[in-house]
């Protein structure tokens, strides 16, 4: 039976007359990688060599955070490309609404020219359709709305109301009234 490279060590470190937990745990620490050391480990290591511990703690960080060249520069690309993408569905987006705000204003001033035209009309000219374009929709729409409120839709003049109701109290075709003593019929048309 073939022993590991681990075994072998561990049976030629015990016949210098160490324990086989001795023995391993020199094992360990002499093929413990960089990654597998713990921080405390490695800034008790650093400061040991005559570094702060703030240079130690720097230095870890820098060592374990940025990773190796190819995935950082992997990632940085990774990155460009979603910032592109993102940068031209913004733009796309902007488009979009600027579209859209500029039919809502030409669909507004549709509204406020007919408004203006209505409200000249009613005012039979005495206001100018050129100062109405220069109010807001909203005021052009208050005031269409107190002129249709103001002017009655059927409107009848007095003349008209005057000779119905002169109509209503003569009689129509009759033949008259009549006499007792005469024994006939007086007027009538």
């Amino acid at each position: 039976m073939a022993l590991s490279t681990k075994e072998e060590y561990i049976a030629q470190c015990m016949t210098t007359g160490k324990t086989r937990e001795e023995c391993e745990q020199a094992w360990n620490k002499a093929h413990k990688t960089a990654d597998q050391q713990t921080k405390t480990e490695y800034i008790t290591e650093c400061v040991a060599g005559g570094k702060t511990k703030e240079e130690c703690e720097a230095a870890w960080n820098e060592a374990h955070q940025a990773g190796d060249y190819a995935t950082v520069f992997r990632e940085l690309h990774m990155e460009r490309a979603k910032n592109r993408q993102l940068t031209k569905m913004l733009r796309e987006a902007t488009d979009i609404i600027k579209a859209v705000n500029a039919e809502k204003d030409a669909v507004s001033d549709a509204r406020k020219y007919e408004l203006a035209v209505e409200i000249e009309r009613a005012t039979d000219g005495r206001k100018k359709h050129g100062d109405l374009m220069k109010e807001s929709l909203n005021d052009l729409t208050i005031m269409h709305d107190a002129i249709d409120s103001a002017k009655p839709k059927d409107f009848v003049s007095v003349s008209m109301l005057l000779d119905e109701s002169e109509r209503k109290k003569k009689p129509h075709l009759s033949v008259g009234e009549w006499d007792p003593i005469a024994k006939k019929y007086k007027g009538g048309r």
